[in-house]
């Protein structure tokens, strides 16, 4: 088998592989990750507040998908891994939202979205991912609505390399 050849390619095939198990490595019932994670659904959740339609790339397996559909919000979902919408479907079925959720396989780089077509975008934890983060930042601006909202959330990849000082 021929080896990835970018980054993004090996962080494709690393969730199509390890997507049943994603929401167990990332498990909220610690208190400390617990807090953290409601603080990050709080944000959204508030940015979100007056928007009804949001377009979210890299949603995995619904961490922001589920809660912004049980406020009422629909969310259209592109995610460049297949196991990882049917995680997100077979949640948003469990929470009775599916009716507020659309999925499809997609790509951060290029989407299949017309220009200003979105009137809200979010991307949490996609674009430290990539070779070029600024390909993925135009495109998601690119579909965004003059005066649209676009949360993104970059964390860097040295960010782990960095010694813990607490």
């Amino acid at each position: 088998m021929k080896s990835p050849k970018t980054e993004k390619d090996q962080f494709i095939i690393h969730y199509k592989k390890n997507a049943k198990d994603y929401d167990v490595t990332r498990d909220y019932r610690n208190s400390i990750t617990r807090y953290f994670y409601n603080k990050q659904v709080d944000f959204v959740l508030s940015a979100f507040k007056n928007v009804d339609n949001i377009v979210e790339v890299g949603a995995g397996t619904g961490k922001f998908t589920i809660p912004l559909a049980l406020a009422g919000k629909h969310v259209r979902v592109i995610d460049s891994s297949q196991e990882m919408l049917d995680i997100l479907v077979g949640k948003a079925n469990k929470h009775g939202v599916s009716d507020r959720i659309s999925v499809e396989l997609g790509d951060i780089e290029d989407l299949n979205l017309p220009d200003c077509s979105a009137e809200a975008v979010l991307s949490i934890a996609l674009v430290r991912h990539l070779g070029d983060p600024s390909r993925a930042v135009s495109e998601l601006s690119r579909i965004l609505m003059p005066n649209g909202i676009f949360v993104l959330d970059y964390l860097s990849k040295y960010y782990f390399l960095i010694p813990n000082i607490f």
